[in-house]
């Protein structure tokens, strides 16, 4: 399982790819079996926690191996999340917390495939005046 990021504006479009004939790789989808995929995207709160800011999924089966998620990306991005398994979406990222959802495993349960860090907007520098 694999995806593709394509940027398009503000918007973020994921193409999936769960097998690729006429090869085989190790995590290919089987036969009779269906994926959920996920893309959450998140921005950063004044207090330095994450909510989520957008989300989408698809399913893709061994028929219909290639899905594509398409997201809105937050002016001031926090972490974005490619996922795939049946994981509740997280609604809120604790300040300094990463890692919202478990890491892929080799098990084929499903977990994070990608993560990118967001960037805190800078704050404005308030200055006393006397």
């Amino acid at each position: 399982m694999k995806g593709a990021p394509v940027p398009y504006g503000n918007d973020e479009v994921i193409d999936w790819l769960a097998r690729n004939p006429p090869y085989r790789g190790p995590f290919d989808i089987c036969p009779g079996e269906t994926i959920r995929v996920f893309v959450a995207t998140y921005e950063f709160r004044p207090d330095g926690s994450q909510r989520l800011y957008d989300f989408d999924e698809a399913v893709v089966t061994y028929e219909n191996y290639r899905a594509r998620t398409v997201v809105k990306i937050a002016p001031c991005s926090g972490d974005r999340y490619w996922v795939s398994g049946n994981f509740a979406v997280v609604q809120t990222i604790g300040k300094g917390k990463h890692n919202a959802y478990p890491d892929h495993s080799v098990t084929r349960r499903g977990g994070v495939l990608q993560r990118f860090s967001g960037t805190p907007c800078p704050q404005p520098t308030v200055t006393p005046t006397p």
